[in-house]
């Protein structure tokens, strides 16, 4: 994996000692259209089960890219994922070469039946298309669409964090999913989310903090937006499965 910069480290409190998500590109360096046009997630998982965590660490897999969707591809070409830059990975803190990557999050920016298009470099906007049975050799994954956010992961704990914000601009939460009726703000980029409803573009979150706490109910925040009013994604997925 390309050494980058670690930019955010996130945790889920409740397990300090696991795995934490890694962003690797700055809000301002993701470009405009990424923002604009990300529908979803693919998440890929380099280790095999049987895998110990200390050997799924270099990257060595490759993502299988396509310049097109289905038979009018031409030949796929590898490119291995150290060599890309996705907005996040999820991983064991060991040293910038060898820590333990579980997880690799790329943008979707459109789905054709069982393929996606990916931005696989992402400062540089670079797309490619994969198929979703095969994106990754010797892996797997899975695809999360943002339109459906909770329903297409029901079976499956998941988190979000408002990171897709510039810097010092809250996230504001409303108590219904539309923006006639504000209800507070998310200031704190690292606040981790869990999601309860989805509708309307808007994602009834609770915060995962409260998960530790002695309250006895989670505490719910609001409605959030997947969007902004320029149609820029806010949210982005996090600590998938690995929690």
């Amino acid at each position: 994996m390309r050494v980058l910069p670690v930019l955010l480290l996130l945790a889920v409190p409740a397990l300090a000692d696991g795995p934490s998500e890694f962003f690797h590109v700055a809000h301002s360096a993701i470009p405009t259209p990424v923002l604009l046009e990300t529908v979803g997630v693919l998440t890929l998982f380099p280790c095999v089960e049987s895998t110990e965590i200390s050997r799924c660490a270099l990257g060595d897999q490759s993502l299988i890219l396509l310049d097109a969707p289905g038979r009018r591809s031409s030949p796929p070409v590898p490119r291995l994922l150290r060599d890309t830059v996705p907005l996040s990975s999820n991983g064991y803190d060991r040293d910038a070469l060898t820590r333990a990557v579980l997880e690799w999050r790329f943008p979707v920016v459109a789905v054709r039946s069982s393929f996606v298009r990916i931005v696989y470099d992402v400062p540089n906007d670079r797309r490619a298309w994969v198929s979703l049975p095969r994106a990754i050799s010797g892996g797997r994954g899975f695809f999360t669409s943002f339109d459906r956010l909770v329903e297409s992961r029901a079976e499956e704990r998941f988190f979000l964090v408002p990171f897709l914000l510039p810097e010092g601009v809250p996230a504001r939460l409303y108590s219904s999913p539309s923006r006639a009726h504000p209800a507070g703000q998310i200031s704190d980029r690292d606040e981790i989310l869990v999601p309860v409803a989805f509708r309307n573009g808007f994602v009834l979150v609770r915060s995962a903090w409260a998960r530790g706490s002695d309250s006895p109910a989670p505490s719910v925040l609001g409605w959030l937006p997947i969007r902004d009013e320029q149609g820029r994604l806010l949210l982005w997925l996090v600590n998938s499965v690995t929690c």
